[in-house]
């Protein structure tokens, strides 16, 4: 029976062996494939971990760059306010300054009105004080008339009186006491002369001669004769120049200094009458002279920059220039002037 048993088994796994080996090779050929479907799949997923890395990385680099862009332009964004601010507080500080210069110009336009005024009462008091002192001097030097003489006196007072009605009817007093003055001055150096000694005569002749300069300065630029401060003023020694040792000398100097704020002397020159300017703190000076102008009627005034000082690298080109320019242009001139000196040196 064992036999018979054993037989049967190995028979039983014969043919176990007969049906399992299409099935191994099978499930071997499967597993294979899978095998490298898995292995393939796994490469995949390998490489796409490694794009997606890269990926990351490159948004990383991306959001920095963002980053610092919108750092820079929030800066400049910053930047252009605190421009935009100071911009604006520029523009409201030259408004202030334009509105206190206009004001600063129409009380100095005032304070010019004013002045004239007192040159034009100076005069008249001048005038009439020299009209005394003729009357005076002629009664001392002039021998009593005759009848002929007093009948003709007489005619004269009264054309004189006439014409003086008809002047100040026509508004034109002011002509008719300058001519009367510079008769009075005349007639005043004929008695001098003829009384005085020769020492006084001729320091008279001097102060004479200083004072017609001056009237002649004066009739250019305004046609008012100079009160006797301004006349004073001038050196003794007929150079012209400004006596500059006691500013009191001439208040309307002084006052004329004080509203531009630079120092004031005259000087005569070959070519005319010559003002010089000093900016004492900056250094800045400039010379005005009166000339002709190309019609030869009208008179114009030659600018010339003596020294620059401090203001050598900020000056404008005007500045540095020799520019010619008309009487009435004296307030925008001096104006611009004053701009340059408060914008560059306080």
């Amino acid at each position: 029976m064992e036999a018979l048993y054993k037989k049967l088994y190995d028979k039983f796994v014969s043919l176990k062996k007969e049906k399992a080996s299409p099935l191994d090779e099978i499930n071997q050929d499967q597993e294979v494939k899978f095998l490298n479907f898995v292995s393939a799949a796994e490469d995949l997923i390998q490489h796409l971990k490694d794009d997606n890395c890269q990926l990351r990385a490159e948004v990383r680099e991306l959001k920095f760059e963002v980053t610092s862009i919108r750092s820079k332009q929030d800066e400049e964004r910053a930047v252009h306010q605190k421009l935009l601010l100071e911009e604006s507080e520029k523009r409201k500080m030259l408004s202030d300054e334009v509105e206190r210069l206009q004001k600063q110009l129409n009380e100095s336009s005032n304070l010019v009105d004013e002045v004239t005024i007192q040159l034009n009462n100076s005069l008249r008091r001048n005038a009439g004080k020299s009209n005394s002192g003729i009357s005076d001097a002629m009664d001392q030097c002039t021998p009593t008339p005759g009848p002929s003489n007093q009948l003709l006196e007489s005619d004269g007072l009264n054309n004189s009186d006439q014409i003086t009605t008809h002047e100040v009817s026509n508004g034109s007093m002011r002509i008719m006491t300058r001519k009367r003055s510079r008769e009075a001055k005349k007639h005043m150096e004929a008695g001098i002369a003829m009384h005085g000694s020769d020492g006084q005569s001729s320091k008279r002749r001097r102060k004479e001669k200083s004072a017609s300069n001056s009237s002649k300065v004066a009739s250019g630029l305004s046609s008012v004769q100079l009160p006797t401060c301004c006349i004073t003023s001038l050196d003794k020694s007929g150079t012209g120049a400004c006596n500059d040792g006691d500013p009191t000398n001439c208040r309307f100097q002084a006052l004329m200094e004080y509203l531009i704020g630079m120092k004031l002397s005259a000087v005569h020159q070959t070519e005319g009458v010559c003002i010089s300017a000093l900016h004492q703190t900056s250094g800045y000076s400039f010379s005005l002279t009166w000339v002709k102008n190309s019609t030869g009627r009208e008179l114009e005034l030659l600018y010339r920059a003596s020294t620059l000082g401090t203001f050598e690298r900020v000056a404008p080109e005007w500045m540095r220039s020799m520019i010619t320019f008309s009487i009435s242009m004296c307030p925008i001139f001096f104006a611009r002037v004053s701009r340059v000196i408060k914008l560059h040196h306080h």
